[in-house]
């Protein structure tokens, strides 16, 4: 980058600084370059100008790149809890527009962090120029500035119609998933590349235990492998948990990079049903769009519902939620679907759990 510039070193703290030009007329997520706090840890935000689901509200992410190491793991110890913070700033005047922490632990199910509105549109300088920044608490890097726009991630339109024939096609595929009897084709390398538990299930472990043996079998994967099925394909997995069109949504994904969600929850491709198998299968991008989705879906008829049934389950998306509900508590509790659930809290596992947290987080005086 012609226009980058180190400007001191900070021992223990780095802030990095992007100027992004031409705000208004950028349509699509928007990447910086990766950003090192140590020799072998790296980071990228993502400014999204304006959020389809949202368009007067800005979002900005922070996401972990693993490094050569991580990428063979399920656990990255070395990220821990990070402690750092997001800001904008308009860079004419220095005037910071927004300024937010981050302390989250990064892992592979959970490798981005950010929020869906993170400032307005209607704060943005009549210039049209924005400085995005971050700063970590804990770093071995300098500082760093840059007044390049982010280089965007676009796939073809032809070379995405290319790859969706390529979804489900027995013809291409070398692995055959039994999803109750209903089987789903795909290709084991692209799994591989696209997903850290497909590369360890058959790259790693299991692919070298004897087939049928207890350690290729394990229930807590909910699937079974075998890599000698009786016929062309060379695996067969039965998944027992997923639902086959939350399964092929989610290979549409992984050959496509491009996901639509469904309300229909007969249709099952729900943001729920597509937050839980991205989940599952450590797919960080699709784990991060679906949360996108299931939080600017949320209204007061529905927040009680996910909040109990589902979110819960999931410790980052259940903060979302929990945040919603507690700050339009007066409303929701008024709602006929909140009244229901406390006629039937015995429905949702986990109710007396979050009722408490609700009751700890909710002024005494909106209780009443």
């Amino acid at each position: 980058m012609s226009s980058s510039t180190i400007n001191n070193i900070i021992y223990g703290k780095s802030a990095f600084e992007y100027t992004v030009p031409n705000v208004s007329t950028i349509t699509q997520s928007v990447f910086t370059p990766p950003i090192a706090t140590a020799s072998d840890i790296f980071w990228e935000l993502e400014f999204i100008p304006s959020y389809e689901h949202d368009p007067d509200h800005c979002a900005l992410f922070l996401s972990a790149i693993p490094n050569p190491e991580e990428a063979k793991t399920l656990d990255w110890p070395m990220r821990s809890i990070i402690s750092t913070v997001v800001f904008i700033k308009d860079p004419e005047t220095n005037r910071e527009i927004e300024r937010r922490d981050i302390d989250h632990y990064f892992s592979p199910k959970a490798p981005s962090w950010g929020f869906f509105h993170f400032f307005k549109r209607s704060e943005i300088p009549e210039h049209d120029t924005l400085t995005i920044g971050i700063e970590f608490q804990q770093s071995e890097m300098p500082t760093f500035s840059c007044e390049q726009p982010f280089p965007s991630r676009r796939m073809p339109e032809d070379l995405i119609d290319a790859w969706i024939e390529q979804v489900d096609n027995p013809e291409t595929s070398d692995i055959r998933f039994n999803l109750n009897g209903h089987f789903i084709y795909a290709n084991s390398a692209i799994l591989s590349k696209r997903s850290k538990y497909f590369a360890g299930m058959l790259e790693g472990e299991w692919s070298r235990q004897r087939p049928g043996s207890r350690a290729s079998m394990r229930s807590e994967h909910s699937l079974r492998y075998y890599d000698q099925a009786p016929s062309k394909y060379k695996y067969t997995v039965d998944v027992m948990e997923f639902h086959h069109e939350t399964f092929l949504e989610m290979l549409r994904f992984l050959y496509t990079d491009q996901i639509t969600f469904d309300d229909d929850k007969e249709c099952h491709r729900t943001a729920l049903d597509i937050f839980s198998i991205a989940d599952k299968y450590f797919i960080g991008d699709l784990r991060k769009r679906a949360k996108m989705e299931i939080f600017e879906n949320l209204r007061l008829d529905n927040v009680a519902e996910v909040l109990f049934g589902e979110a819960c389950k999931w410790g980052d998306l259940k903060e979302d939620v929990l945040k919603y509900f507690v700050e339009n508590f007066a409303q929701v509790k008024e709602t006929e679907e909140f009244k229901s659930i406390l006629l039937n809290p015995r429905e949702y596992p986990r109710f007396s759990e979050v009722w408490l947290e609700i009751m700890q987080l909710v002024p005494a005086q909106v209780k009443e």
